[in-house]
């Protein structure tokens, strides 16, 4: 049983000059390496899957963008030459050329301020221009433009930005924050340094205000990967058990790289690790004894015998003890790497190791098996796929109670029975950061660590994202949650202002159903307000009821206020015939309403939360017990009734 808390802060620790001059020092090592057939540590990683989908107007052609004008001089406290004024000038001129606003020119200032000292030339290796970008021809990243072109970089982060982030304008998250969703450095944080700099040069060069982003349209691929906690199926089975997704010399790799920053003695790179002879049981394969291999050998060779995806020894690594990216390990920290053997019976819960599995080959190996264990013998454990049971927030001890989780994998329930606790919304919403008393973050942090380092856990849900509507004219979204009757699909809204109002809903599509979710034209939460804990209320599941997603649809369309239940949506507005509908209004049912969207060849369809276990979805009006008349709560003239 894992500690609860493993790593709160998982973007490790801000680097001291001599350590980023020491780095740059690497890099130059491994590019000449690489030049010559050697190991190709810093090889860009692929991009890592995403929900969103954006399609973004185009405008002049990239070279012809320049912004607003400034000196030479001092911004936030650093001196700017004029070509890095120059540079900053363009960055800007494209974010407005896209119609996005300030804060993107800020992060994108910031971003390419710490990657190249805002020069457009800068190259090292494979990493060209402001941004350090590196092509990749089979996805097509980076390709679009020439990587040493001051707007063409420019134009393709910013696609990025938006692309991963569309909501990044409200995000709650610092700017270097989301300037490292886009970048993957690993070293996002001092990007922090430059902040003041980049917002004091936004502030100057931004001119005037956007327009509204009308030509913008983002949705979400819920076939792609999720990137929201899914308290039910945090990792698939198909990832978790991959022990081809990493050779030894990825690992290789992926340790150096990652601990570029540490010099120590102890650093997980400069590790050796010696063992006798592991033979062959139930669970894991035989492994010859080994003298003085390194930690990346050692970690491959017990992932493979016992069937564990490398990745995912990793990353537990990483959340139990920051090895990964420590800078300051001695030996006794390897004593609770993974912390195995460390279950929290100690005083108020805490860890209790024992210190006959201490060190790094006895944890490794053992943790290694100990997945193993859960997948061969089930029944020996808490928690096991299908089930749903309480998992709790904390330990016992903190009377914070637990909310409960239907299991959908193997996978997932070896993660409760390593560490059986959810993350509570304070810690979902504080990553990497800590929540409240009753916080816990060892799972947490496993799948936001899994989906930083490698990508998609297969598991989660999808976020999620901001669906912009051109007018009165809203696209909808193609994905899983739509009849694919009416994927893609324009809708005519009666008004720019319902439009806007639909678009809101269609961001809420594959978010699940939560009894008492929404209200009030709030946006999605975990019910309990309304719900009270009633079935899946005040749970860690956030999404809408029936009656809040059509008043959070027609609070973003304007409507200053709505019933805030089912029957009293039903009961009011203005009533409407069927043959005048329009999008917009609301379809009433026995104990349930729905956004009504139109109707497509003949075939009406709707918008709606219908019920516990099924997500929020767009399908045709099958139902025949539907009211007489459409419920009205928008008005032609001022977008509300």
């Amino acid at each position: 049983m894992a500690r609860r808390w493993a790593i709160a802060s998982t973007t490790g620790l801000l680097m001291s000059w001599p350590v980023l001059i020491l780095l740059a020092l690497l890099l130059v090592v491994v590019v000449i390496l690489s030049s010559s057939g050697g190991p190709a540590a810093f090889t860009p990683p692929p991009p890592t899957p995403t929900n969103y989908s954006c399609t973004i107007a185009a405008g002049p052609a990239p070279a012809a963008t320049t912004g607003a004008h400034a000196a030479a001089g001092d911004y936030g406290g650093v001196t700017l030459t004029s070509d890095q004024v120059a540079a900053a000038a363009t960055i800007t001129g494209v974010t407005q050329q896209m119609r996005l606003t300030r804060r993107a020119a800020a992060i994108a200032i910031a971003v390419a301020m710490q990657e190249s000292t805002l020069n457009p030339q800068a190259v090292n290796g494979p990493f060209l221009g402001l941004f350090q970008q590196a092509a990749d021809p089979t996805s097509g990243l980076y390709t679009a433009y020439d990587r040493t072109d001051a707007a063409g970089s420019s134009r393709m982060f910013l696609e990025q930005l938006v692309a991963r982030v569309p909501n990044y304008d409200t995000d709650p998250r610092s700017n270097w924050e989301l300037g490292e969703v886009v970048q993957e450095s690993g070293l996002g944080q001092n990007v922090a340094r430059w902040q003041a700099t980049a917002e004091s040069l936004a502030a100057i060069l931004y001119s005037g205000v956007p327009p509204d982003q009308a030509d913008t349209v983002c949705t979400t691929d819920t076939a792609g990967a999720g990137t929201e906690f899914d308290p039910g199926n945090i990792i698939t089975d198909a990832v978790f058990y991959n022990t081809t997704a990493m050779t030894i010399d990825h690992v290789r790799d992926f340790i150096s790289t990652k601990g570029a920053g540490c010099t120590r003695t102890w650093c997980l790179k400069n590790l050796r690790v010696s063992f006798p002879d592991q033979p062959a049981d139930q669970y894991c394969q035989a492994i010859p004894a080994r003298t003085a291999v390194d930690a990346a050998e050692a970690l491959s060779l017990f992932s493979t015998a016992c069937g564990i995806n490398p990745q995912v020894m990793l990353v537990t690594l990483q959340k139990e003890s920051g090895l990964v990216t420590r800078t300051d390990p001695s030996e006794q920290t390897y004593q609770a790497a993974w912390g195995w053997h460390c279950p929290d019976t100690g005083p108020g819960g805490s860890a209790n190791c024992d210190p006959a599995h201490a060190g790094f080959f006895n944890q490794g190996y053992g943790m290694a098996k100990q997945w193993a264990r859960y997948r061969v013998d089930p029944g020996k454990y808490n928690y096991h796929p299908g089930q749903s049971t309480t998992i709790l927030w904390n330990v016992a001890e903190s009377g914070c109670g637990g909310a409960p989780v239907t299991i959908q994998n193997q996978a997932t329930a070896s993660l409760y029975n390593y560490t059986p606790y959810q993350p509570n919304a304070a810690s979902l919403a504080a990553y990497p950061g800590t929540g409240d008393a009753c916080s816990a973050y060892g799972n947490r942090n496993f799948f936001r660590l899994f989906i930083e380092y490698f990508g998609s856990t297969g598991g989660g849900r999808p976020t999620s994202v901001a669906v912009s509507a051109n007018g009165p004219d809203v696209v909808v979204p193609n994905n899983n949650f739509v009849d694919q009757t009416l994927a893609g699909k324009t809708i005519k809204a009666p008004t720019a202002a319902v439009a806007q109002g639909l678009a809101a809903g269609f961001s809420a599509l594959g978010l699940p159903y939560v009894w008492g979710g929404g209200g009030s034209g709030a946006g999605p939460n975990n019910g309990c307000v309304r719900g009270g804990g009633d079935n899946n209320s005040c749970g860690t599941e956030i999404g809408f009821d029936c009656s809040g997603l059509t008043a959070y649809v027609l609070a973003h369309a304007g409507v200053a206020s709505m019933p805030g239940d089912s029957g009293s949506q039903r009961a009011g507005g203005t009533p409407v015939p069927w043959d005048q509908g329009q999008p917009g209004d609301i379809v009433g049912f026995p104990g349930h309403v729905a956004v009504y969207l139109g109707t497509v060849s003949g075939q009406r369809y709707i918008l709606e939360a219908s019920w516990v276990g099924t997500p929020i979805h767009i399908v045709p009006l099958t139902r025949t017990d539907y009211d007489d008349v459409l419920h009205r709560y928008w008005s032609s003239d001022s977008g509300a009734a």
